[in-house]
């Protein structure tokens, strides 16, 4: 086979394993987009909910609450996922491609500790 096929071949593998590689992260950007819009709208319904309770309670307590919630949620989320995908990733480097599934487990696990974590900390503000 003459050299110049051999190259051919090569680049012609090394185009299709990208693209292959391409196409499985925009499937998970996808589904990314959808967790995301679903969870706006449980922030969305838990906001309203916390106005009607504040409404009744002729009280600025309960959206005050959430709203503290819902910053320090998401906060905590990002922050979390952000320094698990990192942690995750770097332990995971020694196998390679298995630093991708180390670093979205990383995320995952980080960002729900930093969810809760946030959602503790409204947790402390006084009810009256």
């Amino acid at each position: 086979m003459p050299a110049s096929c051999k190259s051919n071949n090569t680049v012609f593998g090394l185009t299709a394993f990208l693209h292959k590689r391409s196409m499985i992260v925009q499937v998970r950007l996808k589904y990314a987009r959808v967790v995301q819009v679903v969870g706006i709208g449980f922030t969305a319904y838990d906001l309203k909910e916390a106005t009607d309770q504040s409404i009744k309670a002729k009280s600025i307590r309960p959206i005050e609450k959430e709203v503290v919630r819902q910053i320090g949620g998401w906060g905590g989320a990002i922050a979390g996922a952000k320094m698990g995908t990192a942690a995750g990733a770097l332990v995971g480097i020694e196998t390679g491609p298995g630093a991708i599934i180390t670093g979205l487990i990383g995320g995952i696990i980080f960002g729900a500790v930093g969810y809760m974590g946030g959602s503790a900390v409204a947790n402390q503000i006084p009810n009256n």
